[in-house]
């Protein structure tokens, strides 16, 4: 049985959605786990779930405007083209350097090879882009929302 390489967007788009339900699904569970409480005093479970209940209603308005989407006549979008895999892989890599590496260092690298391979500018613009956006993700969460995020592995 030979693997189907390409995916028409209406289909990709139905995909998407339903992975999105999935996600949506697992996080009501999980946060079904913990105690809701009421509006007076909200248990930590009411945050997550709120936030569940958001991802399904926006999957399932996105599945309703795919599900209109014309079958016949579409161009087909290839599953394993490069930009894809690369795209994947580099997210994988990221989630595993992340802890040892550091945020601004991870997700730099990360931006840079994203933008190298999907906005396909040069090297270089790609990586002071990346710095540039890492330096405000980091300024946004570490300083102004007080996240703890992983340090630098040198400092």
């Amino acid at each position: 049985m030979r693997m189907r390489r390409e995916a028409t967007q209406r289909q990709g788009e139905i995909g998407v959605c339903a992975a999105m339900i999935a996600i949506a699904a697992g996080f009501a569970w999980a946060a079904l786990q913990m105690p809701i409480g009421d509006l007076s005093l909200p248990g930590p479970a009411l945050f997550p779930l709120g936030l569940a209940a958001l991802l399904a209603l926006a999957a399932l308005v996105n599945l309703l405007r795919a599900l209109r989407l014309p079958r016949a006549g579409e161009a087909s979008v290839g599953l394993f083209e490069r930009a894809v895999v690369v795209a994947v892989v580099a997210l994988a890599l990221a989630a595993a350097a992340f802890e040892a590496a550091g945020f601004l260092v991870v997700f730099a690298l990360f931006l840079a090879v994203l933008f190298r391979i999907l906005a396909q500018v040069g090297w270089l613009r790609a990586a002071i882009l990346a710095v540039l956006v890492a330096a405000g993700a980091h300024l946004l969460f570490v300083r102004a929302l007080a996240v703890q995020l992983p340090p630098l592995p040198f400092g």
